[in-house]
């Protein structure tokens, strides 16, 4: 789904989303344009944990919940003599849940041809029964991309539903994990990098979490599911 997007960074972390529609919708003091320049694939995730067992002939049971998920590449339009910057948008919003609110996912970013990339280790939880917005950002600063800018902007509803936000590989691989994804009624993961001039990088994401399941002849088979996709550059140099 193409849509324009104004990249904004606050002095506050936790505070500004990083995207908002317009200038004007935005309470910050500083502002980027960004471009779309790939329009990536849009899929549905399914998570199904197993809870436990149930009747008289023990069937297993379980906690399911289903998330559409779509990842874009972004480009600031403000470049440095010796950079561009980029990032990927991975956005998840809760289709269906059943059961309870057992089980996980975990989103996972890279690129291989960045010459650094945006580093954070941040825990986030709504701390309330009701649904509230959290957010985290990044360690520190990377040219434009300033030491506030937010890297995740969530809502979560309910106390269970936590996440984790982590770099690993000298910041090049983020990723982050969620438990009780069926409390999360919207996840927006960014990951950030810089690379040379006109380097246009390919991001690298993974999704991933349980897929319990009852086979044919009611065994519970434990297993996990994960879907891999990479986007390539599909825009002006």
């Amino acid at each position: 789904m193409r849509r324009p997007l104004v990249l904004a960074l606050d002095a506050i972390v936790m505070t500004a989303p990083l995207l908002v529609v317009n200038q004007a919708s935005a309470d910050v003091p500083f502002a980027q344009r960004v471009s779309l320049v790939k329009d990536g694939p849009a899929f549905t995730f399914y998570v199904s944990k197993n809870t436990g067992f149930s009747g008289a002939a023990g069937r297993p049971t379980f906690a399911k919940s289903s998330h559409k998920i779509d990842l874009n590449v972004y480009r600031l339009e403000e470049r440095e003599p010796n950079y561009d910057y980029y990032f990927v948008d991975i956005d998840s919003r809760l289709s269906k849940k059943s059961g309870s609110n057992a089980g996980s996912m975990k989103f996972t970013a890279w690129t291989d041809s960045a010459t650094s990339s945006s580093s954070y280790t941040k825990s986030v939880s709504s701390k309330k029964s009701s649904c509230v917005t959290v957010s985290g950002g990044i360690s520190g600063g990377m040219g434009p991309v300033g030491a506030s800018a937010t890297v995740s902007k969530d809502v979560l509803c309910g106390k269970a539903a936590t996440g984790k936000l982590s770099t690993s590989s000298a910041g090049r691989i983020g990723a982050y994990s969620i438990n009780a994804p069926a409390l999360a009624k919207h996840i927006d993961f960014k990951k950030f990098v810089r690379v040379k001039p006109h380097k246009h990088p390919s991001f690298h994401v993974r999704v991933s979490g349980p897929c319990d399941y009852e086979n044919s002849v009611h065994d519970l088979i434990r297993t996990t599911c994960t879907d891999s996709y990479t986007l390539g550059y599909a825009g002006r140099k």
